[in-house]
């Protein structure tokens, strides 16, 4: 089932997937203080869009303007995935864009302590992986006080996981890796049924995969989840939808899950002329459904405390305080509470259409 699984999905929503314009942000929390934001400079890397540079009035508006006082630098790379834009495969790309990023990371580092992010927007975000991998075991590399990475619908981390062996994608000339282990903090941002960045662990809950491709942004009329994630406050993220794991290196990643009201499958209803009470209904109605396509979902036992017969839900996530940008030395720092223990980092190229954000706690 998995091999039909990958030919499937692998030659149409991969080759498509890759491809949202994407945005940017900026941030940095101090390792002694995670509660004072400090200046930092953030070296941005947009989508796959043929563009190859986002400009700055993207950047400021990424993540509701979170990073707008901290230095933004854009990132250079050919942003091209073809057949659908230009005429450079996703391979190729990737590795000049990892060059690009390597090479900029390390200047801006050099005979400075000051902050460093590097961001990575929807594609992109598999260059900062690539950069991850090649500092792994480099002495030469900046340190991880220094240097943290932000990557914000990463599709490297859910969808492409599928395809992990394959030893390249078709046409696409591109490897799949197992998400690094680095030594670096690293904050990830995904919207709630992104089908790139949140695509459901159980691939058979058919209703849970077509609801996943619905939030892309590929199909006219749904809106984009993918690209909703990038505009929004990540302080409106409830607690339990932010997870954080420290890997075998030491590295901390902390993700913000950002919450999607409406199925994005409900979303051409209203404009069809469906009343809102009817759509609501249905969200009350498929959701469940839906939910049961992602483990986290699953409701389970804990505690020894509990009574015979009785369960007790998980959470779709859970929380615990973590810095997933730590860096040392700051040049300056503005005293500003952060809500969440994590500055984080996103990107996009324009304003969804349709989609709706939601504060609601799941």
């Amino acid at each position: 089932m998995i091999g039909t699984l990958k030919s499937v999905i692998g030659t149409g929503i991969v080759s498509v997937g890759m491809i949202a314009a994407v945005t940017t942000p900026s941030g940095a929390v101090d390792t002694q203080s995670p509660e004072v934001r400090l200046a930092a400079t953030a070296l941005i890397m947009g989508g796959a869009n043929g563009g190859g540079r986002i400009g700055d009035d993207i950047m400021l508006r990424t993540l509701a303007g979170r990073y707008a006082g901290d230095t933004r630098i854009a990132v250079d790379w050919p942003a091209e995935i073809a057949p659908v834009y230009g005429t450079m495969s996703m391979g190729e790309s990737t590795r000049i864009g990892a060059d690009n990023l390597e090479a900029a990371i390390r200047a801006q580092a050099e005979g400075s302590s000051e902050p460093i992010i590097a961001v990575g927007l929807s594609q992109s975000s598999e260059v900062l992986d690539e950069v991850m991998r090649r500092f792994a075991d480099d002495p030469t590399a900046p340190s991880p006080h220094q240097l943290s990475f932000v990557v914000l619908g990463d599709a490297d981390r859910s969808l492409m996981q599928y395809f992990l062996g394959l030893p390249t994608l078709p046409i696409l000339d591109y490897a799949v890796q197992p998400i690094p282990v680095t030594r670096y903090n690293v904050t990830e941002v995904a919207g709630e049924y992104d089908g790139f960045a949140d695509f459901p662990d159980r691939w058979w809950n058919v209703l849970a995969v077509a609801n996943a491709l619905a939030g892309t942004g590929f199909f006219p009329g749904f809106g984009s989840v993918h690209e909703h994630a990038l505009y929004s406050s990540l302080d409106d993220v409830p607690p339990q939808n932010i997870t954080t794991t420290t890997n075998t290196a030491g590295g901390v990643t902390t993700k913000y899950l950002v919450p999607t009201e409406d199925l994005p499958l409900l979303r051409p209803l209203p404009a069809m002329g469906v009343p809102q009470n009817v759509v609501d209904s249905l969200n009350k109605v498929l959701r469940p459904l839906v939910d049961a396509g992602y483990s986290r979902n699953d409701v389970t036992y804990t505690g020894p405390e509990r009574q015979p017969g009785t369960i007790r839900p998980a959470a779709s996530v859970t929380a615990r305080p973590a810095a997933a940008e730590r860096v040392a030395a700051p040049r300056k720092t503005a005293a500003k509470p952060a809500k969440a223990s994590t500055e984080p980092t996103a990107k996009a190229s324009g304003r969804e259409t349709g989609a709706k954000s939601s504060r609601r706690s799941r």
